[in-house]
């Protein structure tokens, strides 16, 4: 068996979450494992604890984000800020091979969108040169997969260069529906992973949860849970509270505002709503502690709103609906609308319209209606195929890709 390394300096949210559930399937799988993040320690404890492993099968060693590059021009920044990336990895890991003895065999990067950002050969053949290692990962948002060329930057006409690098021996994509657009461009074996989620057993203690079932006074909860960025549709679930003839339905929005993807007009709307929010909106506006607090935002919710903007991707918020049997209204188009109506888990509606919002809420709780039915969702088939039995199974085939026999060689080349 191997020595995988988990490579991910970036912090909260879903790189926590990745690097436990990562670490705990490939140490099903009989893979040791080198935690190479900013709280390794930590990560390590829980995943000991929850798969039973011998401690002396995970090892680790810090690694934190390196200084932003102090460059102007944001495309320099960002292409300078990629090759120190790169760097600190290989610097780190060399130092965990020191520190630990352990030989790593494969390099994985659970957020590979940072490191594959570079587009330009001026940044590919030093990056070839900085790290020697073999090396696989996880991509989140292929969006010139998604979305037509002209809403596509120029830079991306390059964007099979990082994973054409002899290096690189697998990728993994949280979107099945562009996995073979990808893998003819990369030139590399290509796998759909599952967008699985932590399903921590809901906090019963958790105080905003408590207090939105107690506000909302037997009306039906309409969630958006996460950290709320722009994209998120948070001004479309506002605007949705403030429509009149919605006093019937509650509207929840819970997590930790990030400001800077807000314009100065959107930003000083929603602090006037949180300031004197309406009687069918509750608002909690804070980080969310970990799993078992979000997980019980998502179950005191009726209906889960995911009606993101400009945003054609995976969310692993729909393996959390689905857990908890909620069903959930999603931006038509793209990947979510896709899965939702494959396994019927709710519907799509257009982006940034809170009338269609409300339309879709109504539809998915009349009693009468097509989803009265709740038998009829498929809940159950797509927990399963986002379980972490099935990330397990995704690793062993991207595995088998990436780890194989000696003397074999990856596909393509370094052009």
């Amino acid at each position: 068996m191997a020595t995988i390394a988990l490579v991910n300096p970036f912090e909260g949210g879903h790189h926590a979450m990745h690097l436990r559930l990562f670490g705990c399937a490939l140490l099903d799988l009989g893979h040791d494992v080198l935690l190479a993040c900013a709280q390794p320690e930590d990560v390590r404890e829980r995943v000991l604890a929850r798969t039973g492993a011998a401690p002396e099968r995970v090892h680790t060693c810090t690694h934190r984000l390196p200084a932003a590059a102090p460059v102007p021009w944001k495309r320099l920044r960002d292409n300078v800020q990629t090759v120190r990336l790169w760097r600190a990895a290989a610097r780190d890991l060399d130092s965990a091979r020191s520190g630990t003895g352990a030989t790593v065999d494969l390099v994985f990067f659970p957020w590979l969108d940072a490191y594959a950002g570079y587009s330009r050969r001026v940044v590919h053949r030093p990056v070839l040169t900085l790290f020697r290692r073999p090396w696989a990962g996880l991509y989140f948002h292929p969006r010139w997969l998604r979305l037509p060329p002209d809403r596509q930057p120029r830079r991306r006409r390059n964007w099979a260069l990082p994973f054409r690098s002899p290096r690189c021996r697998a990728v993994a994509v949280l979107d099945e529906g562009v996995s073979e657009a990808f893998e003819a461009g990369a030139r590399r074996p290509i796998v759909a992973f599952p967008d699985a989620a932590d399903l921590a057993a809901p906090d019963p203690d958790y105080a905003p949860a408590r207090e939105v079932r107690e506000r909302a006074a037997g009306r039906p909860v309409v969630g958006l849970v996460g950290a709320l960025a722009r994209r998120k549709g948070v001004a479309t679930l506002l605007d949705a509270a403030d429509r009149p003839g919605a006093e019937d339905l509650f509207f929840l929005c819970a997590g930790r505002l990030l400001e800077h993807t807000f314009a100065a007009d959107e930003w000083a709307r929603v602090l006037r709503q949180a300031a004197a929010p309406p009687g069918n909106l509750f608002l909690s506006l804070g980080h969310i502690p970990d799993e078992p607090q979000f997980n019980a935002l998502v179950a005191a919710c009726d209906i889960v709103a995911a009606v993101y903007e400009d945003f054609p991707h995976s969310s692993n918020l729909l393996a959390k609906a689905a857990h908890f049997r909620r069903p959930v209204i999603v931006s038509r188009g793209h990947c979510m609308a896709e899965r939702a109506d494959r396994y019927r888990l709710g519907l799509a509606v257009p982006e940034g319209d809170p009338d269609a919002l409300i339309r879709a809420v109504r539809t998915l709780l009349d009693p009468h209606g097509p989803y009265a039915d709740r038998s009829a969702f498929g809940f159950e088939a797509y927990a399963r195929d986002h379980s972490e039995d099935a990330l397990r199974g995704a690793f062993a085939r991207l595995l088998a890709h990436a780890l194989p026999r000696e003397g074999a060689q990856p596909r393509g080349d370094a052009s």
